[in-house]
Protein backbone atom coordinates (compact mmCIF):
# COMPACT_ATOMS: atom_id res chain seq x y z
CA UNK A 1 0.00 0.00 0.00
CA UNK A 2 1.23 3.46 -0.85
CA UNK A 3 2.58 5.53 2.04
CA UNK A 4 0.07 8.43 1.56
CA UNK A 5 -2.85 5.99 1.74
CA UNK A 6 -1.42 4.37 4.87
CA UNK A 7 -1.12 7.77 6.56
CA UNK A 8 -4.67 8.74 5.58
CA UNK A 9 -6.07 5.47 6.93
CA UNK A 10 -4.14 5.93 10.17
CA UNK A 11 -5.55 9.45 10.46
CA UNK A 12 -9.07 8.13 9.85
CA UNK A 13 -8.56 5.52 12.57
CA UNK A 14 -7.61 8.27 15.02
CA UNK A 15 -10.63 10.36 14.03
CA UNK A 16 -12.88 7.39 14.78
CA UNK A 17 -12.29 7.90 18.50
CA UNK A 18 -13.25 11.58 18.14
CA UNK A 19 -16.74 11.23 16.66
CA UNK A 20 -18.68 9.47 13.90
CA UNK A 21 -18.86 12.64 11.80
CA UNK A 22 -15.10 13.19 12.04
CA UNK A 23 -14.49 9.55 11.10
CA UNK A 24 -16.81 9.83 8.10
CA UNK A 25 -15.13 13.03 6.89
CA UNK A 26 -11.69 11.41 7.20
CA UNK A 27 -12.86 8.41 5.16
CA UNK A 28 -14.22 10.76 2.50
CA UNK A 29 -10.83 12.47 2.22
CA UNK A 30 -9.15 9.07 2.01
CA UNK A 31 -11.54 7.98 -0.76
CA UNK A 32 -10.82 11.13 -2.74
CA UNK A 33 -7.09 10.53 -2.42
CA UNK A 34 -7.43 6.90 -3.58
CA UNK A 35 -9.52 7.96 -6.55
CA UNK A 36 -7.18 10.74 -7.64
CA UNK A 37 -4.04 8.64 -7.21
CA UNK A 38 -5.52 5.81 -9.28
CA UNK A 39 -6.67 8.12 -12.08
CA UNK A 40 -3.43 10.13 -12.11
CA UNK A 41 -1.47 6.86 -12.33
CA UNK A 42 -3.50 5.70 -15.33
CA UNK A 43 -3.05 9.06 -17.06
CA UNK A 44 0.70 8.80 -16.48
CA UNK A 45 0.60 5.38 -18.21
CA UNK A 46 -0.68 6.95 -21.45
CA UNK A 47 2.22 7.03 -23.91
CA UNK A 48 3.17 10.02 -26.01
CA UNK A 49 1.48 10.29 -29.39
CA UNK A 50 1.08 12.83 -32.13
CA UNK A 51 -2.37 13.92 -30.89
CA UNK A 52 -1.03 14.54 -27.36
CA UNK A 53 -3.75 12.58 -25.55
CA UNK A 54 -1.84 12.49 -22.29
CA UNK A 55 -1.31 16.25 -22.34
CA UNK A 56 -5.05 16.74 -22.98
CA UNK A 57 -5.95 14.51 -20.02
CA UNK A 58 -3.41 16.18 -17.75
CA UNK A 59 -4.81 19.56 -18.70
CA UNK A 60 -8.32 18.41 -17.75
CA UNK A 61 -7.11 17.23 -14.36
CA UNK A 62 -5.25 20.45 -13.63
CA UNK A 63 -8.30 22.52 -14.47
CA UNK A 64 -10.84 20.17 -12.86
CA UNK A 65 -13.15 21.95 -10.42
CA UNK A 66 -15.05 18.88 -9.28
CA UNK A 67 -14.50 15.21 -8.54
CA UNK A 68 -16.85 14.33 -11.39
CA UNK A 69 -14.31 15.71 -13.87
CA UNK A 70 -11.77 13.19 -12.60
CA UNK A 71 -14.25 10.39 -13.23
CA UNK A 72 -14.72 11.70 -16.77
CA UNK A 73 -10.97 11.48 -17.33
CA UNK A 74 -11.05 7.87 -16.08
CA UNK A 75 -13.70 7.01 -18.67
CA UNK A 76 -11.56 8.60 -21.37
CA UNK A 77 -8.51 6.57 -20.34
CA UNK A 78 -10.36 3.26 -20.08
CA UNK A 79 -12.74 3.39 -23.04
CA UNK A 80 -11.96 6.61 -24.92
CA UNK A 81 -9.43 7.38 -27.65
CA UNK A 82 -6.62 7.43 -25.08
CA UNK A 83 -7.11 3.74 -24.23
CA UNK A 84 -5.14 2.53 -27.29
CA UNK A 85 -2.07 4.42 -26.09
CA UNK A 86 -1.92 2.91 -22.59
CA UNK A 87 1.32 1.28 -21.58
CA UNK A 88 1.25 -2.52 -21.47
CA UNK A 89 2.12 -2.44 -17.77
CA UNK A 90 -1.28 -0.83 -17.09
CA UNK A 91 -3.31 -3.48 -18.89
CA UNK A 92 -3.92 -5.53 -15.72
CA UNK A 93 -5.29 -2.45 -13.99
CA UNK A 94 -7.54 -1.48 -16.88
CA UNK A 95 -8.82 -5.05 -17.13
CA UNK A 96 -9.67 -5.09 -13.40
CA UNK A 97 -11.67 -1.88 -13.82
CA UNK A 98 -13.49 -2.72 -17.07
CA UNK A 99 -14.17 -6.46 -16.77
CA UNK A 100 -17.55 -7.47 -15.39
CA UNK A 101 -17.15 -9.69 -12.35
CA UNK A 102 -19.49 -11.31 -9.87
CA UNK A 103 -19.50 -12.93 -6.44
CA UNK A 104 -16.17 -13.39 -4.67
CA UNK A 105 -14.41 -10.48 -6.41
CA UNK A 106 -12.96 -7.48 -4.61
CA UNK A 107 -14.81 -5.22 -7.01
CA UNK A 108 -18.28 -6.31 -5.96
CA UNK A 109 -17.30 -6.41 -2.27
CA UNK A 110 -16.05 -2.83 -2.46
CA UNK A 111 -19.13 -1.72 -4.38
CA UNK A 112 -21.50 -3.37 -1.92
CA UNK A 113 -19.81 -1.63 0.99
CA UNK A 114 -20.14 1.67 -0.83
CA UNK A 115 -23.78 0.91 -1.66
CA UNK A 116 -24.51 0.35 2.03
CA UNK A 117 -23.03 3.75 2.86
CA UNK A 118 -25.09 5.37 0.10
CA UNK A 119 -28.25 3.78 1.46
CA UNK A 120 -27.44 4.87 5.03
CA UNK A 121 -27.22 8.54 4.09
CA UNK A 122 -30.54 8.44 2.24
CA UNK A 123 -29.33 8.54 -1.37
CA UNK A 124 -30.75 6.35 -4.12
CA UNK A 125 -29.74 2.72 -3.72
CA UNK A 126 -27.40 0.93 -6.11
CA UNK A 127 -29.18 -2.16 -7.47
CA UNK A 128 -26.26 -3.13 -9.69
CA UNK A 129 -24.23 -3.99 -6.58
CA UNK A 130 -25.96 -7.38 -6.46
CA UNK A 131 -25.14 -8.34 -10.06
CA UNK A 132 -22.01 -8.53 -12.16
CA UNK A 133 -20.29 -5.18 -12.02
CA UNK A 134 -17.29 -3.27 -13.32
CA UNK A 135 -14.64 -1.92 -10.96
CA UNK A 136 -14.93 1.50 -12.55
CA UNK A 137 -18.48 1.77 -11.16
CA UNK A 138 -16.99 2.28 -7.70
CA UNK A 139 -15.51 5.61 -8.80
CA UNK A 140 -18.82 6.88 -10.16
CA UNK A 141 -20.71 5.87 -7.02
CA UNK A 142 -18.08 7.36 -4.75
CA UNK A 143 -18.50 10.69 -6.54
CA UNK A 144 -22.22 10.45 -5.92
CA UNK A 145 -21.70 9.67 -2.23
CA UNK A 146 -19.21 12.49 -1.82
CA UNK A 147 -21.39 15.06 -3.57
CA UNK A 148 -24.44 13.91 -1.64
CA UNK A 149 -22.77 14.36 1.76
CA UNK A 150 -19.97 16.89 1.50
CA UNK A 151 -20.41 18.52 -1.92
CA UNK A 152 -23.05 20.69 -3.60
CA UNK A 153 -25.72 18.02 -3.19
CA UNK A 154 -25.37 17.66 0.57
CA UNK A 155 -28.73 17.83 2.42
CA UNK A 156 -29.37 20.63 4.95
CA UNK A 157 -28.65 20.06 8.62
CA UNK A 158 -32.37 19.98 9.43
CA UNK A 159 -32.88 16.95 7.20
CA UNK A 160 -30.01 15.11 8.85
CA UNK A 161 -31.33 16.01 12.30
CA UNK A 162 -34.78 14.64 11.53
CA UNK A 163 -33.36 11.46 10.04
CA UNK A 164 -31.20 10.88 13.10
CA UNK A 165 -34.22 11.42 15.37
CA UNK A 166 -36.29 8.97 13.32
CA UNK A 167 -33.58 6.34 13.54
CA UNK A 168 -33.08 6.86 17.28
CA UNK A 169 -36.76 7.03 18.23
CA UNK A 170 -37.29 3.24 18.74
CA UNK A 171 -34.15 2.96 20.84
CA UNK A 172 -35.12 5.98 22.96
CA UNK A 173 -38.58 4.50 23.56
CA UNK A 174 -37.02 1.24 24.69
CA UNK A 175 -34.67 3.07 27.08
CA UNK A 176 -37.59 5.01 28.58
CA UNK A 177 -39.52 1.77 29.10
CA UNK A 178 -36.51 0.16 30.78
CA UNK A 179 -36.13 3.18 33.04
CA UNK A 180 -39.79 3.06 34.11
CA UNK A 181 -39.53 -0.66 34.79
CA UNK A 182 -36.37 -0.16 36.89
CA UNK A 183 -38.07 2.57 38.94
CA UNK A 184 -41.06 0.34 39.59
CA UNK A 185 -38.82 -2.50 40.74
CA UNK A 186 -36.89 -0.22 43.10
CA UNK A 187 -40.08 1.24 44.51
CA UNK A 188 -41.60 -2.22 45.05
CA UNK A 189 -38.51 -3.51 46.86
CA UNK A 190 -38.00 -0.37 48.95
CA UNK A 191 -38.56 -1.24 52.70
CA UNK A 192 -40.97 0.83 54.76
CA UNK A 193 -39.09 2.97 57.25
CA UNK A 194 -41.15 3.86 60.37
CA UNK A 195 -38.29 5.94 61.74
CA UNK A 196 -38.91 8.47 58.97
CA UNK A 197 -42.44 9.01 60.28
CA UNK A 198 -41.17 9.30 63.85
CA UNK A 199 -38.57 11.81 62.77
CA UNK A 200 -41.23 13.75 60.88
CA UNK A 201 -43.48 13.85 63.96
CA UNK A 202 -40.61 14.97 66.20
CA UNK A 203 -39.76 17.74 63.79
CA UNK A 204 -43.33 19.02 63.86
CA UNK A 205 -43.23 19.09 67.66
CA UNK A 206 -39.97 21.04 67.55
CA UNK A 207 -41.51 23.60 65.20
CA UNK A 208 -44.58 24.04 67.46
CA UNK A 209 -42.41 24.45 70.54
CA UNK A 210 -40.22 26.99 68.79
CA UNK A 211 -43.28 29.06 67.86
CA UNK A 212 -44.48 29.04 71.48
CA UNK A 213 -41.08 30.17 72.73
CA UNK A 214 -41.04 32.96 70.17
CA UNK A 215 -44.46 34.19 71.31
CA UNK A 216 -43.38 34.16 74.97
CA UNK A 217 -40.25 36.14 74.15
CA UNK A 218 -42.31 38.67 72.24
CA UNK A 219 -44.70 39.11 75.23
CA UNK A 220 -41.73 39.59 77.59
CA UNK A 221 -39.90 42.05 75.36
CA UNK A 222 -42.84 44.46 74.92
CA UNK A 223 -43.05 45.66 78.64
CA UNK A 224 -39.27 45.71 78.83
CA UNK A 225 -39.13 47.99 75.80
CA UNK A 226 -41.76 50.30 77.39
CA UNK A 227 -39.71 50.57 80.63
CA UNK A 228 -36.56 51.34 78.67
CA UNK A 229 -38.36 53.97 76.61
CA UNK A 230 -39.77 55.71 79.76
CA UNK A 231 -36.31 55.78 81.35
CA UNK A 232 -34.77 57.33 78.27
CA UNK A 233 -37.44 60.06 78.13
CA UNK A 234 -37.03 60.79 81.87
CA UNK A 235 -33.30 61.23 81.47
CA UNK A 236 -33.77 63.64 78.61
CA UNK A 237 -36.31 65.79 80.52
CA UNK A 238 -34.12 65.79 83.67
CA UNK A 239 -31.31 67.31 81.69
CA UNK A 240 -33.46 70.39 81.06
CA UNK A 241 -34.94 70.65 84.59
CA UNK A 242 -38.19 68.76 84.02
CA UNK A 243 -39.53 66.02 86.31
CA UNK A 244 -41.78 63.22 85.02
CA UNK A 245 -44.85 62.40 87.12
CA UNK A 246 -47.23 59.74 85.83
CA UNK A 247 -49.37 61.35 83.11
CA UNK A 248 -47.89 64.81 83.99
CA UNK A 249 -44.76 66.84 83.45
CA UNK A 250 -43.53 69.22 86.21
CA UNK A 251 -40.95 71.94 85.88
Amino acid sequence: MLSPIQKLLAHASNERSESDSAYFAALMYTGEAVMKLAIAGLVAAVQDDREAHRYRLESRLVRANSLGEWDGVLDDVLTGPSAQFLDRGAQATTQALTERVGEGSWQIDALRGLAESIDRVGLDSLPSATRRVQGRTWFKEFVRLRNGTRGHGAPPASAWRQEVLDRCQPELARLRADERQARDVIKANEPENDSDMETSGTLEEWITEAKEIAEQLQEYEQPQMQVRSTQIVANRFSSVGWTIVPNHYQR
